[in-house]
């Protein structure tokens, strides 16, 4: 067997997430879309594992995924590469418009999209505009507001490291997350940046708990609006407790833009 990696974009605006789902709701979800079309492109079953379970509406520039192959695949009459590029461009032939497979690469037997990661980046697009953009109606929260950054950047520097981000998570629909170390993240970088209808605010750590960048991102949305102090997000990152924490913001407005790992 083979093993395969993919980098894949799509728009989650039409989809209940990345997660596979039975029955007929299987064309609702980005995996389940992908192993079906990939199965009538390689003729044999596949399980694509993917390096995050994105939540309905949620987009994707840079999701990765991984799955085998049986090693007969890869013929002798074209190389790897040619054969990776049949891959790609078949499938995308036949998935609809809002999923693309970027780029289909050969990797060792070990490789495993998720558990071999090192850190992911999500972003939050806000427009800041006094009426919606038409263009990023699907992409961004519209919030007309005027955001204090400098405040805003103040409450990210508090997140920063290594903590128990329990207060800024919401249960699992699995019922994970039982256990403290379930729940203790690094967040490497915090960032709130200019975009052309207003901020973005990019989030990097070597992981995620169910809906944290959402609520992280709508804590320091009331920090920027002036509903929340500094200190207020200091001591939801210490209770521990999700009622001190900001409102869980949209999914409209995020993207897993990357995910490293090395």
């Amino acid at each position: 067997m083979k093993n395969i990696k993919l980098l894949i974009s799509y728009d989650g605006t039409g989809y209940l997430g990345w997660q596979r789902l039975g029955g007929k709701q299987q064309g609702q979800s980005i995996q389940g879309l992908l192993e079906h079309v990939i199965e009538k492109v390689v003729q044999y079953p596949v399980r694509i594992h993917g390096s995050g379970r994105t939540d309905a509406g949620v987009h994707a520039k840079g999701q990765v995924a991984n799955f085998s192959v049986p090693s007969a695949f890869f013929t002798l009459e074209e190389t790897v590469e040619e054969r990776l590029r049949y891959l790609r461009d078949e499938c995308n032939q036949r998935l609809p418009e809002d999923i693309r497979i970027i780029k289909a690469k050969l990797v060792a037997a070990s490789f495993h999209s998720r558990y071999s990661a090192k850190r992911k980046t999500y972003q939050y697009y806000i427009d800041t505009g006094e009426t919606p953009s038409v263009f990023a109606r699907k992409y961004a929260l519209w919030l007309p507001q005027k955001l204090d950054i400098e405040k805003m950047k103040q409450a990210a520097e508090v997140l920063l490291g290594t903590h128990d981000f329990s207060g800024f998570s919401s249960k699992s629909k699995a019922g994970m997350q039982k256990k403290k170390r379930d729940t203790v993240r690094t967040l490497f970088a915090v960032d709130i940046l200019p975009w052309k209808y207003g901020v973005y605010v990019s989030f990097t750590g070597d992981g995620f708990l169910y809906n944290m960048v959402r609520i992280l991102t709508g804590t320091l949305l009331e920090v920027g609006m002036g509903e929340r102090s500094v200190k207020q997000v200091r001591q939801a990152l210490e209770k521990l407790d999700r009622q001190q924490a900001g409102k869980t913001v949209s999914s409209v407005g995020l993207f897993l833009e990357r995910v490293d790992y090395e």
